[in-house]
């Protein structure tokens, strides 16, 4: 779900006991894939790399020789962000899903 956008709208919500909810939607499995690594790529503890599929292993293993992804967390199984690769996460993200 999503709230009101304006905080005085939300603020107004929850004062007269009313959800600030402003609407909802059901995700798909493929959806829910692609929220998770959106998600989870952003954490200090990363994605676990069996999360993705083969197209997206490979894109993980080319972000690391390009120093988007860390190599030690990589070979333990997870994929952390760098510095600059959280600069391009949501391109990132856009591999990982393809």
């Amino acid at each position: 779900w999503w709230n009101v956008r304006h905080p005085s709208a939300y603020a107004e919500a929850l004062h007269g006991d009313c959800s600030p909810a402003a609407g909802r939607e059901t995700l798909t499995n493929t959806q829910r894939a692609a929220e998770r690594i959106l998600l989870e790529l952003r954490t200090v503890e990363g994605l676990p790399l069996d999360a993705l599929t083969g197209s997206g292993r490979a894109a993980a293993k080319r972000a690391v020789h390009d120093s988007l992804l860390d190599a030690d967390a990589y070979d333990a199984g997870r994929a952390v962000l760098t510095v600059a690769g959280r600069l391009l996460a949501d391109h990132l993200v856009r591999e990982f899903v393809a």
